[in-house]
C-alpha cells in the first residue's frame, strides 16, 4: 500500500460521511494509529502481515499486535494526546510533513524511538565529518587520530555508504557546520532509497533525554537481548554499573586502527544476533561499517551506531566529543528542538515487557 498522507485521510473522511457513520470513532482511531509508525519523512505507511511476522521474535512474550494495542490505548484514549497536539515552542511536533530528502531537524529521533518501541527493526548509522573524510582521503588520520586512512578503508566505507535496504537510516553532516562534507554525502547518495537525517540526532540538546529514554527502554524490556561493540580498552564493569544494563554479548575491537583487523575478524560474525535483539555499536569508523553490513546480514535485529555516545560510561571521559553532554545551541542545525520526553516515556511505560509480568 502506498503512503497515505494526513490531508488525504481528511479529504476521504469529508467525502464519505455515510462511511464514517458506520465506522465511527474506532475507525478514526485506527487511522490515527498509523501516524505513530511513520517514516522519518513523516509520511504514513502500513506494514504487511508477513513483515510483522518477520520483525517479531518467536520467543517474545509480547507480539507486535499487543504492543500496537497498548500504543493505541495510551495515545488515543488519553487526554494527554490532546494536550500534546496543542504544544508549541521548542518541542518537536508529532505531525509534521517534511521533504522526502534529508531531514532538516533532529525531531527524527522521536520517530526512531517509536520504531524501537513498536519493535520495527532498523539500523541508525551516523556518517559525520570523520567518516566523510575517510571516503574522500586515502592518507592521514581520522577518529581523533585513532584511525589511519587508507585506500582499503576508503573502499569499504564507500561501499557501506552506498548500500541500500529498507530500514537503513543514515545520519549525515549538518550543512551549516560541514558544508563541503554535507554536499559530498548528498551527492554520493544521490537517488539512494536510504532514509537520511542528521548525524547529531542523539546528541546536543537531545543527548540527556535520549540517553535516559534509551536506557529506560532497554531495562524495561529484558526480553530484547542487548549486544555491544566497543573498544578493547572499554571498562564494561563500569558501563554496567552506570547504566544498569545486562549485556548478552560484548564484541571488542582494537582501540586504535580497528580497521582492518577488526573488520576482517568480525564482519561476518553475526550468528549470535537474533530477531528482536538490539546492538549498540561504539567503535569509531569501523562501527559505521558494521552497522550497515551486519544489518544486511541480520535485518531483523536493530542496530544503534552511536560513536562516542557512551564514552563517559565506558571510559570515564569523552574522547573529544565534549558537546555530547552539553545543551548545545545550533539553531541552523535544528538542535534547539527537543523531543517530547515525557510522552515518549509514557509510551515506554505502557509497552514495557516487565510491566506485564
Amino acid at each position: 500500500m502506498k503512503p497515505i498522507e494526513i490531508n488525504q485521510l481528511r479529504r476521504r473522511s469529508k467525502s464519505s460521511k455515510s462511511m464514517l457513520m458506520v465506522v465511527g470513532t474506532l475507525g478514526l482511531l485506527a487511522m490515527l494509529l498509523l501516524s505513530q509508525f511513520s517514516l522519518l519523512h513523516y509520511e504514513l505507511v502500513t506494514t504487511s502481515k508477513a513483515e510483522r511476522a518477520a520483525v517479531t521474535p518467536e520467543n517474545s512474550p509480547s507480539s507486535l499486535a499487543d504492543i500496537s494495542q497498548q500504543l493505541r490505548d495510551i495515545v488515543y484514549f488519553s487526554s494527554r494526546w490532546r494536550d500534546i497536539q496543542k504544544e508549541e515552542g521548542h518541542y518537536c511536533p508529532w505531525t509534521t510533513l517534511e521533504s522526502k530528502q534529508t531531514a532538516s531537524t533532529r525531531c527524527d529521533l522521536q520517530l526512531l524511538f517509536q520504531r524501537l518501541i513498536a519493535r520495527i527493526p532498523f539500523s541508525f548509522v551516523h556518517f559525520n565529518d570523520g567518516e566523510i573524510r575517510a571516503m574522500k582521503q586515502t592518507a592521514g588520520l581520522t577518529d581523533r587520530g585513532m584511525q589511519t586512512l587508507s585506500i582499503e578503508l576508503q573502499h569499504v566505507m564507500l561501499q557501506a555508504f552506498k548500500r541500500e535496504r529498507q530500514g537503513l537510516v543514515f545520519g549525515l553532516p549538518c550543512s551549516k557546520e560541514f558544508e563541503d562534507k554535507s554536499e559530498f554525502a548528498a551527492r554520493t547518495l544521490h537517488n539512494s532509497s536510504v532514509e537520511r537525517t542528521q548525524a547529531t540526532l542523539f546528541i546536543n540538546s537531545n543527548y540527556k533525554d535520549s540517553k535516559e529514554m534509551l536506557l529506560e527502554y532497554l531495562k524495561r524490556n529484558p526480553d530484547r537481548n542487548v549486544h555491544m561493540v566497543v573498544s578493547s580498552i572499554a571498562n564494561m564493569t563500569s558501563f554496567e554499573e552506570h547504566t544498569g544494563l545486562k549485556l548478552k554479548s560484548i564484541t571488542r575491537v582494537p582501540s586504535t586502527n580497528a580497521f582492518p583487523t577488526g573488520y576482517t575478524r568480525h564482519i561476518n560474525r553475526t550468528e549470535h544476533l537474533m530477531p528482536g535483539d538490539i546492538v549498540i555499536i561504539c567503535a569509531g569508523p569501523l562501527g559505521r561499517i558494521l552497522g550497515v553490513e551486519w544489518f544486511l546480514q541480520r535485518p531483523e535485529t536493530t542496530y544503534l551506531e552511536l560513536g562516542s555516545y557512551f564514552d563517559l560510561e565506558l571510559h570515564g571521559k569523552s574522547f573529544g566529543a565534549s558537546y555530547y553532554n552539553m545543551d548545545a545551541n545550533r539553531p541552523s542545525c535544528g538542535s534547539t528542538l527537543r523531543v517530547q520526553r515525557d510522552f515518549l516515556m509514557s509510551l515506554i511505560n505502557a509497552t514495557a515487557i516487565d510491566a506485564k509480568q
